[in-house]
């Protein structure tokens, strides 16, 4: 608390100032009012300095005219903090008509109450079990609401769990049925090429090898479909009608376990077939640089002989004859039914699926 010097006390005693008035404030809606020491309990001034400025004190609450303003209570005591006190009334009047009246701060709020104000302890113990249990109930039907949000939101595993079972049967059964028609393609196709090595042994069917032939050559994606379109046959009595040994094979025709792609070029069969069942042209020309040349040549060689700009001053590498790979991609896109804008976009790009295996190869190297 903070109370007057021991200065001030005594210049209050030694004038034997009677302290009559208090100029108070009230906490509750800060109205002021000038009332008497004898409204303000358990305060019994020495002088006008004899008061605590940080402190509440209960003062009962008096009209202009000096009457309650309750009649039906006894009493009106309110806690109120004491600003000025005074000898008289007139004398509060006048100093606060002179000057501003200073106001501090309340620390001390604690003062005794009376009995029929203040609220017991055990209802003030009862407000606030009533106020927890109200701020328990609305924390669940909080928790409650966030959790049916997050099952909306994100549907437990189980609900997937059967269409993701679904899904993998059915993929599944797919496999089979492929697998299925593959061991017969495969059987059917031994069946047909002992046929054939039966029937060539015998004398009854030659290979025309000759190139001037009449007949159109074979394009890539016709050459995959059957066993038979990798041959050129014809039927004759003749066993002696044989090809000229000088005379190169016709494209895409198959000869032993092999298909010739042009200028004495031959890949084996099954990789010839599996090259067809690449949807993109980038796989199929780079797949078909391998089978043609070997990953050691393509890491050996380029595209075009030139140096590498990121190298300056490396050796260039020999050039690839890529001409015979290009028709086979040629021929590919032919096959394909694109525009002509389409197709030389296509075309242009021969070189740098190219490029891109050998930069692949000498990578991983």
């Amino acid at each position: 608390m903070f109370r007057c010097s021991a200065d001030e006390g005594e210049m209050a005693t030694k004038t034997q100032k009677v302290v009559t008035h208090a100029y108070v404030r009230y906490l509750q809606d800060h109205q002021k009012e000038i009332v008497s020491v004898n409204y303000i309990k358990h305060f019994n001034p020495k002088h006008d300095k004899d008061y605590a400025v940080d402190r509440a004190y209960m003062v009962k609450w008096m009209d202009a005219n000096g009457g309650k303003k309750d009649e039906r209570r006894d009493s009106n005591w309110f806690k109120a903090q004491i600003l000025m006190l005074g000898g008289s009334e007139e004398e509060l009047e006048n100093r606060i008509e002179k000057g501003r009246v200073k106001i501090s701060k309340v620390l001390d709020t604690s003062v005794e109450s009376s009995s029929d104000e203040d609220i017991s302890l055990s209802q003030i113990a009862k407000q606030r079990e009533r106020k927890q249990d109200i701020s328990m109930s609305k924390e669940n039907q909080l928790k409650l609401i966030i959790e049916e949000k997050r099952r909306q939101k994100s549907p437990p595993f189980q609900s997937t769990a059967p269409k993701r079972c679904d899904e993998l049967k059915e993929l599944k059964r797919k496999n089979d049925v492929l697998q299925l028609q593959l061991d017969e393609y495969q059987c059917l196709n031994k069946k047909l090429q002992k046929l054939l090595h039966a029937k060539l042994d015998k004398g009854v069917i030659h290979i025309t090898t000759s190139t001037k032939a009449t007949k159109t050559p074979l394009s890539p994606a016709a050459a995959s479909n059957s066993a038979p379109a990798f041959e050129s046959v014809a039927a004759t009595t003749s066993a002696a009608s044989v090809a000229e040994p000088d005379e190169e094979p016709q494209l895409y025709c198959k000869s032993g376990d092999k298909i010739h792609l042009g200028s004495g070029i031959f890949i084996p069969t099954f990789k010839w077939e599996m090259l067809q069942l690449q949807k993109k042209n980038s796989i199929f020309v780079k797949n078909l640089a391998v089978s043609v040349w070997g990953c050691d040549v393509l890491k050996a060689r380029s595209v075009d002989g030139k140096i590498c700009p990121r190298y300056p001053e490396s050796t260039p590498k020999p050039p690839l004859k890529v001409q015979t790979v290009k028709r086979c991609y040629v021929d590919r896109l032919k096959t394909m039914q694109l525009s002509t804008e389409e197709f030389k976009s296509e075309e242009r790009k021969f070189k740098k699926y190219l490029t891109e295996k050998i930069m692949d190869l000498n990578r991983k190297k």
